[in-house]
């Protein structure tokens, strides 16, 4: 009782019956639930089958009425708290701790306004009064008079006996010997019970394991993995996410996804939100420093997978079989999204081949099991010509809604967090509601990101097509000017119709797109450009600078980008002459070629050529 932190009492006589709740307050109204919900099977049964068969009590009825009967009184206690009004009108709870002393129950003001007492007919309140004559008038417990009790001063003389007794040390000596023993039969015991986790059942016997074949491991305690803020997200980041998405538009030309975006509404998620949440783990494990290497987790593009369920692009059904497998192939843990109809529903295949063979593991948050979505695993699983998969899922919580999406992407990160070798502590439930947030946040912030390189790109076509004109019209005006040359055949004449080619092809930095300006970048891959891009990055972070100081910051980053680019652009064989002295200087010979070129025409003309 010490241990229990509780003080021993007696209970009377015959009264166990009368102060126990499970018998005044419990038994006959759950007996009475389970008998109303048995009678409720029997009458379904014979409203289904009629006369045809005989409805019998087994197992899984009994399991039905008792929860369904557990369930009503757990209902019924958050309506009228019968097991708290039951508790204190026993007895059984008398007083509470407050400000340092024990105060009654009964008075206290809650329980005055329930109308809570203690007493019943069968028990008077008479007999527990007193109970309260021990504690003093500020509600402490008084030192009790030992003498008054019998059974104390015979503890007190047992304990005097028995510290002048040597009686019970005449056997010290057998009782050393055999607890000895016992030790020893206890240690043996405990490492058989550790070697039976590695025996091997088989038709003739257990193959029993030595304690020399097996392995010592020594835990390694592992960091948890953090989720970075979202105002980490660079742009450079959000447009790596929106090109995997297939939504970034980089010429104006190709087709694109359309950017689906998520909302407080959003139930179903579709193949790209899902793909969204992979880009979106994978930048948070990037990004804390908790990155998993490519070859020991990925996932399937789940508009693969989503083909396959609904049965599309049969004709190619090989090169799809091919493309799952090349999937396997790269990566120790396979992640595949699986979406089913009827419901529409999305689960989860993870293939873990670190294991022979390799074990597979099935998460269905659907709390009744469809047999599409069955049927839909083992589709993929035969394609992946993955022997021995049944369709037994490993999750034991389920969807309340239709958020199975949203119970895909949870799945995915507690098998990454595993990988590393974390413990899942946080419940599922709060999982995917966090999920939910990020999905929604990530969503919005790429929707605007993509605006901004939409109206980028527009402008930048734009202004090269205004760009093209005008060379276009300067090319066809030197070109008017050049047919009106006497000798079209001369050396100066081919030297003026090879300038005007060359200078209606050329190119500066100006000239480029903003995609076309990324894409030299990335190829550049310098760690002065790369150092240089990083600032930039943590520069857009928010801060309490004004917006005009912001922009200048901004300004001046863009041309460091480009002082390190251009300090590159020999390496690429890049046409950036405006940028360069070299460029700069080949400019001015030409414009001398070109001038003593159309002075030669004037004098070899009746009229003067003028170059434009």
């Amino acid at each position: 009782m010490h241990l229990a932190n509780q003080i021993s009492t007696l209970v009377a006589a015959k009264c166990t019956s009368k102060l126990q709740i499970t018998d005044s307050d419990f038994s006959k109204q759950f007996k009475s639930l389970v008998k109303g919900k048995l009678q409720q099977l029997r009458h379904d049964f014979q409203q289904k089958y009629q006369q045809d068969a005989a409805w019998k009590v087994g197992s899984l009825e009994i399991l039905e009425s008792v929860v369904f009967a557990h369930e009503e009184m757990s209902k019924k206690n958050l309506e009228d708290e019968w097991v708290l009004k039951a508790a204190i009108r026993n007895g059984i709870l008398g007083y509470i701790p407050s400000g340092g002393k024990l105060q009654k129950v009964t008075e206290c003001s809650w329980a005055q306004a329930e109308g809570f007492q203690m007493g019943t007919k069968i028990i008077p309140s008479d007999w527990f009064k007193d109970r309260f004559s021990w504690l003093s008038p500020d509600g402490k417990p008084i030192e009790p008079d030992w003498s008054l009790s019998d059974s104390a001063s015979e503890i007190a003389d047992l304990q005097r006996w028995h510290y002048y007794s040597k009686e019970d040390e005449q056997n010290d000596s057998a009782d050393e010997g055999q607890h000895l023993e016992l030790v020893e039969i206890e240690g043996e015991l405990e490492e058989q019970l550790e070697l039976s986790r590695y025996n091997i059942l088989t038709i003739s016997g257990i193959l029993m394991v030595l304690p020399e074949e097996v392995e010592l491991k020594v835990p390694q305690k592992v960091k948890t993995f953090q989720w970075p803020a979202f105002r980490q997200l660079s742009r450079e980041e959000m447009r790596l996410m929106l090109q995997q998405l297939y939504c970034l538009p980089e010429d104006g030309l190709g087709e694109v996804d359309l950017l689906a975006g998520v909302h407080k509404d959003t139930v179903l998620l579709e193949d790209q939100h899902i793909q969204m949440g992979w880009s979106l783990l994978s930048w948070a494990l990037q990004k804390s420093g908790a990155a998993i290497p490519s070859d020991q987790f990925g996932i399937v593009d789940s508009a693969l997978t989503r083909n396959i369920a609904l049965q599309v692009h049969v004709e190619y059904k090989q090169f799809l079989i091919q493309k799952l497998k090349n999937h396997l192939e790269r990566h120790s843990v396979l992640c595949v999204p699986i979406f089913s109809e009827n419901p529409s529903h999305w689960t989860l295949l993870v293939v873990d081949q670190r294991f022979s063979p390799a074990q597979l593991r099935w998460y269905d948050s659907l709390q009744h099991q469809s047999q599409d979505a069955i049927q839909a695993a083992t589709l993929v699983a035969e394609w992946l010509q993955l022997a021995g998969f049944e369709p037994l899922r490993v999750n034991s919580a389920f969807q309340d809604n239709s958020d199975c999406g949203w119970w895909v992407l949870n799945y995915i990160e507690v098998e990454a967090r595993k990988l590393r070798g974390e413990t899942i502590t946080l419940w599922p439930g709060s999982r995917v509601q966090y999920w939910k947030s990020r999905l929604i946040q990530v969503s919005a912030s790429l929707a605007k990101e993509l605006s901004k390189v939409q109206t980028q790109l527009g402008n930048d076509i734009k202004k090269r097509q205004d760009k093209e004109k005008k060379a276009q019209a300067a090319k066809a005006a030197a070109e008017e000017k050049l047919s009106s040359m006497k000798n079209k055949e001369s050396a100066a004449a081919a030297k003026a119709k090879e300038l005007i080619e060359t200078n209606s092809l050329r190119v500066t930095w100006k000239d480029l797109t903003l995609e076309e300006k990324h894409q030299i970048k990335s190829l550049l891959g310098a760690p002065e450009v790369q150092e240089t891009q990083l600032q930039a990055d943590i520069g857009r972070a928010p801060s309490e600078e004004s917006s005009g100081k912001r922009r200048k910051l901004e300004n001046k980053e863009v041309e460091n980008q480009e002082q390190a680019i251009l300090s590159h652009a020999e390496s690429f064989q890049m046409t950036i002459d405006s940028y360069t002295e070299e460029k700069v200087q080949q400019e001015k010979e030409l414009k001398e070629v070109q001038q003593a070129t159309f002075q030669q025409l004037s004098e070899r003309t009746d009229h003067p050529v003028h170059r434009d």
